[in-house]
């Protein structure tokens, strides 16, 4: 028991991280909808405040841990429960209906001339048997047979005509489920836009908090960047830039995609820690080199950590303008953390590194934790720093000062 004392201790944001997967995992086999878990996490809590406050220091900690299993218990449940609001849209259309949307382009448009992808924020809904329009809400994917008109972006306002459906499950175990994937963004229902001459803009602003005004504005820059690459090189190579810029795929020709996953580089299409990295060590170099520039920074501050805290910036707006998709924003939150250890003086804490982040991401989006995309990113990660020391001890002159071997020990 007393082993068991000391590893709580040591390793107490592990241990508690674990609890929290734990309690993410129960609830993916039994979630519940019922308030007795935020009872029992709430019995939990205090108990484990009187224990602190008696000093059962020790006895405090092995509670606290079942209180973040409880948490993630919840939180597990929650996010697990996809039932759209009783004014989503889906609640009104059957399936393969014809209908009238009023709604806000919510997403930079995606896809290829033939055919492109709009996700949609609904606010009226007009079917053949009524004459008003309805008040809706709720997200909806549309596809549209050719080209989207450029004079409506990000945020506007515009009336559509189009056939409406449910996405299906899927039949087979073990296949993706279109459905669940939708749900899981509180998307429940999809839509089809036979030509561009059924789109229209329409002045009506619709009231909108400034963080939904906030999030258009940088989908707003996307398209511009998306535009102008379009513009200025050769289709392929702006496929390409978008992709890696962007996080937009939709554009790369079907050939080429082929040849990126047979050759085994299809990884550099998809912006993730990879991207982030690079990114960040540019930058890191960049702005360490400008401030050694100046005698007084040298004398006053910690260049350094100065330049790292100078990256946090740009690598928001990179994973911004990457549309914020999982792998971005977990790869920002693990330079973000990473660049506050070495601010603090703990930038050798590796897995304590990796399991704040882990934590954070899975407050944010506990399904993430089903997918492969996080078990891959944070195995991968946590595979590095467990050989990276072992392969480094093997190097010729890692201990000595022979030239190269300072960079060597700085990797460990």
């Amino acid at each position: 028991m007393n082993i068991l004392y000391e590893q709580l201790k040591h390793y107490l944001l592990i241990a508690l991280t674990s609890c929290f997967i734990l309690g993410i995992i129960l609830s993916f086999f039994a979630p519940s909808s019922s308030k007795l878990p935020v009872i029992a996490l709430v019995i939990c809590l205090l108990s484990t405040l009187l224990l602190s406050r008696l000093r059962y220091n020790d006895s405090a900690k092995i509670l606290l841990c079942f209180c973040f299993a409880l948490s993630g218990y919840y939180h597990g449940s929650q996010s697990s429960i996809l039932v759209p609001a009783p004014d989503n849209i889906s609640h009104l259309i059957e399936n393969g209906q014809e209908a009238v949307l009023v709604g806000t382009l919510d997403k930079m448009v995606t896809g290829n001339s033939q055919e492109q992808k709009i996700i949609v924020e609904a606010a009226f809904l007009n079917k053949k048997d009524t004459r008003l329009l309805t008040p809706v809400s709720g997200k909806v994917v549309l596809s549209l047979k050719g080209e989207w008109p450029q004079t409506i972006a990000v945020g506007d306002t515009f009336i559509a005509r189009g056939i409406f459906r449910h996405p299906g499950t899927a039949k087979s175990p073990g296949r993706f489920d279109y459905s669940q994937y939708l749900a899981e963004q509180e998307i429940f229902l999809t839509g089809a836009i036979r030509s561009p001459l059924l789109i229209h803009a329409i002045d009506y602003p619709l009231q909108r908090d400034a963080i939904t005004n906030f999030r258009h504005y940088t989908e707003r820059i996307r398209s511009h960047i998306s535009h102008f690459l379009s513009a200025t090189l050769k289709e392929k190579h702006a496929a390409l830039y978008q992709a890696i810029l962007l996080g937009d795929k939709s554009q790369i020709p079907p050939e080429l995609l082929e040849t990126f996953q047979i050759s085994g580089v299809a990884h550099i299409l998809a912006i993730s820690g990879m991207h982030m990295a690079l990114l960040g060590f540019f930058l890191f170099t960049l702005f360490y080199y400008i401030t050694r520039l100046s005698p007084k920074l040298i004398l006053t501050v910690n260049v350094r950590k100065l330049s790292l805290l100078l990256c946090i910036l740009p690598l928001l707006l990179y994973s911004l303008l990457a549309g914020s998709n999982t792998p971005a924003v977990r790869s920002f939150i693990m330079s973000l953390i990473f660049i506050f250890a070495f601010c603090v003086n703990r930038p050798k804490s590796h897995f304590t590194i990796i399991t704040a982040a882990a934590l954070i991401l899975l407050i944010y989006e506990p399904l993430s934790l089903k997918s492969a995309s996080f078990q891959l990113s944070f195995a991968a990660v946590a595979s590095i720093v467990l050989m990276t020391p072992k392969i480094l001890r093997a190097v010729p002159n890692y201990q000595t000062n022979a030239p190269g071997s300072g960079f060597l020990r700085w990797l460990d």
